[in-house]
């Protein structure tokens, strides 16, 4: 079987790998990008370490959803096909001439909405309208919403939690001649999906007494403190369900320092570059939109947490690289968290 050599770690690895299957570097790099790279505008040796500065930097942005430490989390690779990156966000199909077609099954599932019966007669039922929600009345709400995140989080009883992280990610904007189609097929094959489970039968997890309850449910290392200030909207269905739904928020890094973002972070985590180990990648400067945070807690009869969602979607522009090598790089990402808890 024909073998190369990792010239990292020097194991031989099969002629097909993408991976090292020893220290996980990355193959195929400078033939996945010949056709990609204009070559007069730059030596390719430099825009094939600035691709990966970008791919590193992707992975360490995947961090600030994985929850508890990389060590200990249980986490499956995403399939290794090229749309992965870009999956869970969607896109607009470009216009098309009236000659018709056979139309083949799509095998990719793309997020639409929903479209109304054509109307055939006119009605003349007049809309009915929802007040919306007073300033007192969403603080009422949000008192509610920190009070249950808080009795989750110090929980006297035994709980089973069943943690599920999906990312979408796509790369925008590269400042450097490559394709940003090539960049997200190698970004698609580094999204993790965290799915795991943890007991808890007091402060820690029985499975790992490094992961400690009050820090699992977010926001990590404090108790939940929303406003009526960071929301657009609350809302208490009859059930009990308490939907947050936050202000346009933004965050910058500069200065090897992170503002946070001031709305979401009273609710959930945030990108915090001074957090992350690049390695040999250094982040300059980072702006950080969180355009819509939508937070979802549902009850039980007794009024205790069952399911905790977050939905967080970010626009990161950002400014980073290796050495005198620098590049500006655009990101959308959009994180799903999904907390599930069964009281023992």
């Amino acid at each position: 079987m024909k073998t190369k050599e990792c010239p990292h770690c020097k194991t031989k690895n099969p002629k097909a790998a993408v991976f090292c299957k020893r220290c996980g570097a990355l193959f195929r790099i400078e033939e996945e990008l010949d056709n990609t790279v204009d070559e007069k505008t730059m030596n390719k040796k430099n825009i094939i370490a600035l691709v990966l500065c970008a791919v590193l930097l992707v992975a360490a942005f995947l961090v600030f959803k994985s929850g508890s430490s990389p060590k200990t989390e249980k986490v499956t690779e995403a399939p290794t096909q090229s749309t992965t990156a870009a999956s869970t966000l969607p896109t607009t199909a470009p216009p098309t001439t009236a000659v018709p077609t056979t139309t083949q099954p799509s095998t990719t599932e793309v997020l639409t909405l929903p479209t109304l019966p054509p109307t055939t007669q006119p009605t003349t039922a007049k809309p009915t309208t929802t007040a919306a929600p007073s300033e007192s009345e969403i603080q009422e709400i949000c008192d509610e919403y920190n009070a249950l995140i808080e009795s989750l989080k110090y929980s006297e009883y035994e709980i089973s939690v069943h943690k599920t992280v999906e990312i979408g990610l796509e790369i925008t904007d590269f400042s450097i001649p490559v394709s940003t189609s090539t960049l997200n097929t190698f970004v698609g094959r580094l999204i993790p999906k965290t799915d795991e489970t943890y007991t808890f039968s007091g402060e820690t997890a029985n499975e790992n007494s490094s992961i400690v309850l009050a820090d699992y449910i977010p926001p990590l290392n404090t108790s939940a403190d929303v406003t009526a200030d960071c929301l657009k909207n609350a809302v208490k269905s009859s059930d009990g369900t308490i939907t947050l739904t936050f202000k346009e928020d933004k965050s910058t890094f500069a200065d090897r320092k992170t503002t946070p973002p001031p709305y979401v972070s009273t609710a959930t985590e945030y990108l915090n570059f001074e957090t992350y180990a690049l390695g040999t990648v250094a982040v300059s400067k980072a702006d950080m939109t969180y355009p819509e945070t939508v937070i979802t807690v549902e009850v039980d009869s007794y009024g205790d947490i069952t399911k905790l969602t977050i939905r967080q979607p970010v626009d990161l522009k950002c400014t980073g690289g290796v050495g005198a090598l620098s590049a500006d790089i655009g990101m959308k990402l959009d994180a799903h968290s999904v907390f599930e808890v069964t009281y023992l």
